[in-house]
């Protein structure tokens, strides 16, 4: 006997957008991982926005495993052609992370709140990245003059900071990354280039796809499509 008062099914989205949205996405993985490879400035990046607009738009596995596949190809390839340390695990929880605050996106295509999440992303990896510098360039204050919570270390082109293995520390290294001029990060600091960055580019991957999802099937099917809801 079948229930009269069960619930709705879920809404589905239409094949012809999950086609799309998948083109778009596969697109857009090509160009950030492209993108993290060419010379560019530190921390201006279209990974972390990826992984909010995945959260938003894609099915929660891919949105998780798509950040991650750019990021760790990259990795990958940076290490094989520069020699460089990867795989830094912090970084990519700090991706994973933008992909979980884009769940929050899933039911919404307002401006302001995709703008405020976008911003709560990029703070969360200002603590979490530089949280892992401090991890790797900290030593026991024993070593740094008394009182001293910081030092710079010339070692090759640049000098390179030394922080001591506690809270004033830390704090030292989240003010060190805090200003929004940095001669070695132009235009705007390591800090500024973040948040810059993941705004324009989450308004360039939010706009595109609803552009293009307007542009191709037409203004009712758009309105809805990319949003999954689940069943109430």
């Amino acid at each position: 006997m079948n229930d009269s008062t069960s619930q709705p099914a879920p809404e589905q989205q239409s094949p012809s957008v999950v086609r799309i949205t998948l083109g778009f996405a596969l697109v857009m993985a090509v160009v950030a991982g492209l993108q993290r490879c060419f010379p560019h400035p530190f921390n201006l990046t279209l990974i972390g926005a990826l992984a909010l607009w995945g959260g938003a738009r894609l099915s929660p596995w891919l949105a998780l495993t798509l950040p991650l596949s750019v990021w760790g190809v990259t990795e990958l390839a940076e290490w094989k052609i520069k020699g460089n340390p990867s795989f830094n695990l912090l970084v990519c929880a700090g991706f994973l992370i933008y992909a979980l605050l884009g769940f929050l996106l899933r039911r919404t295509k307002s401006p302001a709140r995709i703008g405020a999440i976008c911003v709560l992303g990029s703070v969360q990896f200002f603590l979490i990245t530089n949280f892992s510098a401090w991890m790797t360039m900290s030593v026991d204050p024993a070593e740094l003059p008394s009182g001293t919570s910081m030092v710079l270390v010339h070692q090759g082109e640049y000098p390179m900071p030394r922080y001591a293995r506690n809270l004033p520390g830390l704090t030292a290294c989240y003010v060190n990354a805090l200003p929004f001029t940095n001669p070695d990060a132009p235009p705007l600091g390591l800090t500024g280039n973040l948040m810059a960055g993941d705004l324009f580019f989450t308004g360039v991957l939010f706009g595109l796809h609803a552009g293009l999802l307007w542009v191709v099937l037409g203004r009712r099917e758009q309105e809805y499509a990319p949003i999954q809801r689940d069943a109430s």
